[in-house]
């Protein structure tokens, strides 16, 4: 929805995955171009720490081991693969259209640090509380996105959220709203992720955080309503918008005493 090269869900991001494990031409002069330091694991001091160590173990002479040694090292690895094949595959299709010059790879790189979010873009005031509270400073960058990206294409934002959001929704609403296990499925779950049935599993794959509430849940709640009757089809809807689009203010570590002490 974001990017402005026409990017495909699922193709592109193949392509893309395929010039991050050969790091080839493509994808040095995507790292090159500072398009990398918009990334989430890339603002991570861990990160930062072992990149350093490493380059100073290359200046001594010595090989930099660079290898998985924790399940939390696995979890950053994966997100970083995924997260730089989109980047890298808009930066690809930026470097097509806008040309292999020193402009244009400029203007391919910022597009692809707004391909999705662009996790440096931050305040001086909203440092202290990301480094408390997990994600603050995403939701607040999610919600801006959106409404940048509105502002900047409305007609063309819409005409995507409707193809890659609405109608999902609405085919997997029609393919499951009278099984059982899909009346069974918490609320919450329903407006956060899209539910796919199969014959013995029940599969959760997560909407885009706030175009998902907007343009896939809203529009499975008006079928409910009007299709099933359910007068009760908006129950907590707001509620539930108010928590995507809006940052947590509690610290991320006292959370999980709340909610033992609170058993909620």
């Amino acid at each position: 929805i974001f990017s402005k090269y026409g990017f495909i869900p699922g193709i592109d991001t193949a392509k893309g995955l395929m010039h991050v494990i050969k790091k080839d031409d493509i994808y040095q002069k995507w790292a090159a171009s500072g398009a990398a330091s918009s990334m989430l694991v890339s603002m991570d001091r861990n990160y930062y720490q072992r990149s350093l160590r490493n380059m100073v173990t290359k200046s001594m002479g010595k090989k930099a081991l660079n290898v998985i040694t924790h399940p939390i090292d696995m979890l950053r690895a994966m997100s970083e693969f995924s997260e730089e094949a989109t980047r890298v595959r808009i930066f690809e299709k930026g470097l097509k259209k806008e040309g292999d010059t020193t402009e244009g790879i400029a203007r391919a790189a910022m597009a692809a640090r707004e391909g999705t979010l662009d996790f440096s873009r931050i305040g001086t005031d909203v440092k202290g509380a990301n480094q408390a509270i997990a994600f603050f400073n995403a939701a607040l960058q999610g919600s801006d996105k959106m409404v940048r990206t509105f502002k900047e294409k409305p007609i063309e934002t819409l005409l995507k959220a409707i193809t890659y959001i609405s109608l999902p929704s609405i085919v997997l609403w029609f393919m499951n709203h009278d099984d059982e296990r899909y009346k069974e499925i918490p609320q919450y779950q329903k407006d956060l992720f899209w539910i796919i049935l199969t014959k013995n599993r029940v599969y959760r794959i997560p909407k885009p955080f706030e175009a998902g509430m907007m343009f896939g849940s809203s529009i499975e709640r008006v079928l409910d309503y009007a299709i099933k009757e359910d007068k009760n089809a908006f129950e907590g809807y707001a509620e539930q918008l108010k928590d995507v689009i809006t940052p947590s203010v509690i610290p991320t570590a006292l959370l999980p005493l709340m909610g033992a002490f609170t058993n909620y």
